[in-house]
């Protein structure tokens, strides 16, 4: 257990940093940092978990969770971040991925979940797709899908396209 220090009865929290090395002076890539839950040696596998902290008292906000892909630099390309659930290796079902808004208090709307492409370059260029695919089954029925277009920004802009591709029925 690694914990930062207290802010006191008024002070903010200590900060804590973990970060990998950096790579060589004049090439070489930086070090990987990886958080993982146990693996049992017969049970299941330990809980990772990565979450903001709670405002306490009133009228305090939650702490904010973020997960970026490193920037690139010249033509290189920027870090991805991929979210997947676990691999099923016994026949049972995978793991899956949820991404919810926040629950709102007793009379608040729940928070949205937006997936967004990237934003086009700042005088022209295309912003980026935002694809959701249904899960591709081995031999069963494949997944649904449900998509909406942007709205244009700007003099002559098109607004997004919405292209849905039902499966084949087999």
């Amino acid at each position: 257990t690694i914990t930062a220090g207290q802010g006191g009865s008024s002070g903010i929290g200590g900060d804590f940093t973990l970060e990998a090395g950096p790579g060589g002076s004049s090439s070489g890539a930086g070090g990987a940092m990886r958080a993982r839950g146990g693996t049992a040696s017969n049970g299941n596998g330990g809980l990772a978990l990565l979450a903001g902290g709670a405002g306490v008292g009133t009228n305090r906000s939650g702490g904010a969770v973020s997960v970026v892909g490193g920037n690139s630099t010249g033509s290189g390309t920027s870090g991805s971040v991929t979210i997947q659930g676990g691999g099923s290796t016994g026949g049972t079902t995978g793991g899956t991925v949820l991404v919810r808004g926040g629950t709102s208090g007793s009379t608040g709307t729940g928070a949205a979940v937006t997936l967004q492409g990237g934003n086009g370059g700042a005088t022209s260029g295309t912003g980026g797709a935002a694809n959701v695919n249904g899960g591709t089954p081995t031999d069963g029925n494949g997944g649904s899908v449900s998509i909406t277009g942007a709205d244009g920004v700007g003099t002559n802009r098109n607004g997004g396209n919405v292209t849905i591709t039902a499966g084949a029925q087999t």
